[in-house]
């Protein structure tokens, strides 16, 4: 799993990254990389991918407040910002700027 995340990681920024291409990194096929995703991780491996790149946001955010939401969506590889806040808000219960704006006032205390 440790490996899958970090491929998943360094290709962040690629938005079309996705099963495919990390069936083919990972040398197997997709429904195998389904199957072992599912029985370990109980996601898919759309969902899985997904919840990397969310999780990082998270990071990207609270680690500089000075980002802007649409920002960090694009480094995480999400073209579409209200889908990323969607995804964002489905995952934490909080949107992105929610998070920036505590992640502003801790810096500022």
């Amino acid at each position: 799993m440790i490996q899958i995340i970090d491929h998943i990681e360094n290709n962040l920024d690629q938005e079309k990254f996705g099963v495919e291409q990390l069936c083919e990194i990972m040398c197997m096929s997709s429904s195998t990389l389904y199957r072992k995703m599912k029985l370990i991780t109980n996601k898919s491996s759309v969902e899985f991918i997904r919840e990397v790149r969310i999780r990082k946001a998270l990071e990207y955010l609270q680690k500089d407040s000075q980002l802007q939401v649409s920002e960090v969506s694009f480094m995480i590889g999400f073209e579409d910002v209200n889908y990323f806040r969607k995804c964002f808000k489905k995952q934490f219960g909080r949107t992105p700027s929610e998070i920036l704006q505590k992640s502003s006032i801790n810096k500022s205390v």
